[in-house]
C-alpha cells in the first residue's frame, strides 16, 4: 500500500509539469528521449498495485469472492471495451497505430475503471489514507504550475526557452512556444499555457484540480488567505489561457455553486443542458467567425472555420461509411494517434482523403475531427462508442451528488465535444484521479 501511496504522490506532483520536464531532460540536459516514458512506467506500476490490491482483498474476504462480478464489473467492462476495440483493429491498421491508439484513446478509461472496482473492495481507513494523500499534495503540484505561471507572466517568454522549450533541433514533438489566441492576423494576443503543451491542456488541468481546491478544508497547512489565493489564480489564468471550452465549463462550477448553497440537486437538470447546447451551436455553426458582434477572443474566425471544417469532414466520413456501424477503421486511424504512422497504411486516410480537398483542409487533417466521440466513432464503430460512454459515464452518474466533482467531470467532458483534451497525460491521469477523489469522498459521505 505504500508503494501505492508514493506513486500517487509523484504523479499529484510531478505529472503537472511533465512537459517541461520532458523538455529540459531532452533540450537541455540532453537525456535520451525515451526518459519522457517515465510517466508510462509509473502509472503502468500504480496500475499492477490497484490489481494486486484488489487480489489481496478479494482472497480474504470470501464474501467478496462470492460478489466478484458486482465488485469488479466497472473493470471488466472497461477491459471488455478495450479488449474489443483492439480486437476489431487487428489486420486492419498497424500494431504500431493499436499501440498508440491505446495509449492516448483507452488506457486512462481502463484505469478509471479498475479504480471504481478497486474502491467497492478496499478497506475505509485506506481510503481515508488516499483521500488525505490527494488533499495534501495536489496542492504542491498546482504550486509549481503556479510559479511556471506567473514567471512567463513577469519573464516572458525567457523562461520557457530556459527550461527547454523552442529548441530548433529538438527530437519531441511540441507546439509553438507562444500561443496566440487566433492565428491569421485575427488577434495575435498570447495565451497562457504554463508549461503545458497547449493553453486548452492546461485549462483542462486547472478545470480538475479546482474541486479539491474548493473542498480543502482550512488548516495550518493551508491556511484561508492560500487556498483564496490558489482558486483566484485557477480561475484568472483559465481567463488568460483564452480556452473558450474552460470558460463555458465555468458555468457547471455556477451551477454548482447554486446546488450547494440552496442544496437543490434539481438545478443541474435545469441548467447543465445550458452549457452543452451552446456548445453544440458553436461547434455546428458554419458562419461563427461571421457574428462580428463578438470579440475576436470568443468568435476566432480562423480557429472556428477551421475547427467547423475538420468536424464537417469527419461527419461526411461516417455518412459514407456504414461499416460504422459495426466496426471503425481502427485504434490509432482518427485522432493524435494518426500522426505516429504512415498516413498510407490508414484506411480513413485512404478511403476519405478526397474529403480534405473538399473542405479545403491539409491532406493528414482528414484524421482529425476535433472531436473526441467522433474519434473513438471512427476509430472503433458504434458498438464500440456505446461501450466507450458507458464505462466513461458510469463514475460521472455515481459523483453526480459531489457537485464540484461533478462540475469538472462535465467540464472535460464537454470540452471534448469540440476538441481531443485526452490525448494530454496529465488531463487524463487527473481525470482519474478526480474519478478517484469523488468516489473516495462519496464513500466517507464526504461532500465534494
Amino acid at each position: 500500500m505504500k508503494s501505492l501511496l508514493l506513486g500517487l504522490v509523484a504523479l499529484l506532483v510531478l505529472i503537472p509539469i511533465q512537459n517541461i520536464l520532458a523538455q529540459f531532460s531532452v533540450n537541455i540536459i540532453n537525456l535520451p528521449e525515451v526518459v519522457v516514458l517515465w510517466k508510462e512506467l509509473l502509472v503502468f506500476v500504480l496500475l499492477l498495485c490497484l490489481e494486486f490490491r484488489i487480489w489481496i482483498v478479494l482472497r480474504k474476504d470470501s464474501d467478496s469472492l462470492k460478489g466478484f462480478l458486482i465488485t469488479q464489473w466497472p473493470q471488466l467492462l472497461g477491459l471488455s471495451v478495450a479488449g474489443f476495440g483492439v480486437f476489431q483493429s487487428l489486420g486492419m491498421v498497424p500494431l504500431t497505430a493499436i499501440a498508440y491508439g491505446f495509449r492516448f484513446e483507452l488506457w486512462f478509461l481502463l484505469i478509471a475503471s479498475v479504480v471504481v472496482s478497486w474502491l467497492k473492495v478496499e478497506k475505509k481507513s485506506v481510503c481515508e489514507e488516499t483521500l488525505c494523500v490527494i488533499n495534501k499534495w495536489v496542492p504542491y503540484g498546482l504550486l509549481l504550475v503556479v510559479v511556471v505561471s506567473l514567471g512567463t507572466l513577469v519573464f516572458g517568454n525567457q523562461i520557457l526557452y530556459f527550461l527547454g522549450f523552442g529548441v530548433d533541433n529538438s527530437v519531441l514533438q511540441t507546439s509553438p512556444i507562444i500561443n496566440v489566441i487566433d492565428g491569421g492576423g485575427w488577434n495575435n494576443f498570447p495565451r497562457l499555457s504554463g508549461g503545458f503543451s497547449s493553453p486548452n491542456h492546461f485549462a483542462g488541468y486547472l478545470l480538475l484540480v479546482l474541486p479539491v481546491v474548493l473542498n480543502l478544508k482550512v488548516c495550518k497547512q493551508f491556511p484561508a488567505w492560500l487556498k483564496m489565493l490558489f482558486t483566484l489564480f485557477i480561475f484568472v489564468a483559465i481567463g488568460l489561457s483564452y480556452a473558450r471550452f474552460a470558460w463555458l465549463a465555468v458555468l457547471f462550477y455556477g451551477i454548482a455553486w447554486l446546488v450547494k448553497r440552496f442544496e437543490a440537486r434539481r438545478l443541474w437538470t435545469l441548467l447543465a443542458p445550458i452549457p452543452f447546447a451552446i456548445m453544440l451551436f458553436a461547434v455546428l455553426t458554419p458562419n461563427l467567425s461571421d457574428l462580428e458582434f463578438l470579440p475576436t477572443a470568443i468568435r476566432k474566425p480562423s480557429s472556428s472555420t477551421l475547427h467547423y471544417r475538420h468536424t464537417s469532414a469527419s461527419l461526411e466520413v461516417i455518412k459514407r461509411s456504414p461499416k460504422l456501424f459495426v466496426q471503425g477503421f481502427g485504434l490509432g486511424s482518427s485522432g493524435p494517434a494518426s500522426r505516429y504512422f504512415a498516413y498510407e497504411d490508414n484506411p480513413l486516410f485512404v478511403e476519405n482523403v478526397d474529403l480534405s480537398y473538399k473542405w479545403t483542409l491539409m491532406e493528414p487533417d482528414i484524421t482529425i475531427p476535433e472531436s473526441w466521440y467522433l474519434q473513438v466513432l471512427l476509430n472503433g464503430g458504434l458498438i464500440y462508442l456505446a461501450g466507450y460512454m458507458i464505462v466513461l459515464m458510469y463514475p460521472v452518474w455515481k459523483l453526480r451528488r459531489q457537485p464540484y466533482v461533478l462540475a469538472g467531470l462535465l467540464s472535460i467532458i464537454i470540452g471534448n465535444l469540440a476538441l481531443h483534451i485526452w490525448e494530454n497525460q496529465t488531463v487524463a491521469i487527473f481525470w482519474v484521479v478526480l474519478v478517484m477523489y469523488g468516489s473516495i469522498s462519496k464513500r466517507l459521505k464526504v461532500q465534494s
